[in-house]
C-alpha cells in the first residue's frame, strides 16, 4: 500500500531540486515560471524554506541552497566520500602550513565549517557545525575554492 503524496511538499521538494541542481542562484519569477506554481504557494513555500534553512535569499535576492541541506547530506554516500577523501588533504595542508586547515561549505552569504585538522600549535577559531557569515572577523589563511 502507497502512501498518498501531500501536494505541499511535492511542490516544495520541486523548489529544492531547481535550486539545488541549477548551475546558478535562481530568482523569485525564474521558480515561478519553471514550476508552474501560483505566486501565493510558492511565496509560502519559498519564505518555509528560507526559514528552516534549507533555502537562502543572496545579496541580489535570488535562492540558493542553505546550510541545514549539510544536516541532510551528512548521511548521503557523497558526502560521507567527501569526508573520507578530504581528510588526508586537510592533513597534508596542516602538516606544511603548520596551520588548522578547515573544508567549509559556502552557500554564497555565509560559510560552515565542515572538517577540520587542528594544528597544535595553531588556535582553532573553527569548530566543525559553526557558521561564520562575516568572515572580515574569521581569522582566514589560504582559501581553495571549488563549486
Amino acid at each position: 500500500m502507497s502512501l498518498p503524496v501531500i501536494p505541499a511538499l511535492e511542490r516544495g521538494l520541486a523548489l529544492l531540486k531547481l535550486v539545488l541542481t541549477s548551475e546558478r542562484a535562481l530568482g523569485y519569477n525564474e521558480l515561478l515560471a519553471r514550476t508552474g506554481l501560483p505566486a501565493s504557494s510558492a511565496t509560502r513555500l519559498l519564505k518555509s524554506l528560507e526559514e528552516g534553512k534549507y533555502l537562502l535569499k543572496d545579496e541580489a535576492g535570488k535562492y540558493r541552497g542553505g546550510n541545514e541541506l549539510l544536516v541532510l547530506a551528512r548521511g548521503a554516500p557523497v558526502f560521507t566520500r567527501l569526508l573520507s577523501r578530504s581528510k588526508a588533504v586537510l592533513e597534508t595542508l596542516s602538516v606544511k602550513t603548520g596551520n588548522t586547515a578547515l573544508l567549509v561549505f559556502w552557500n554564497g552569504r555565509e560559510q560552515q565549517c565542515i572538517d577540520n585538522v587542528v594544528d597544535s600549535f595553531s588556535i582553532s577559531m573553527q569548530e566543525v557545525g559553526n557558521i561564520t557569515r562575516d568572515c572580515s572577523t574569521t581569522p582566514c589563511g589560504w582559501f581553495f575554492y571549488s563549486s
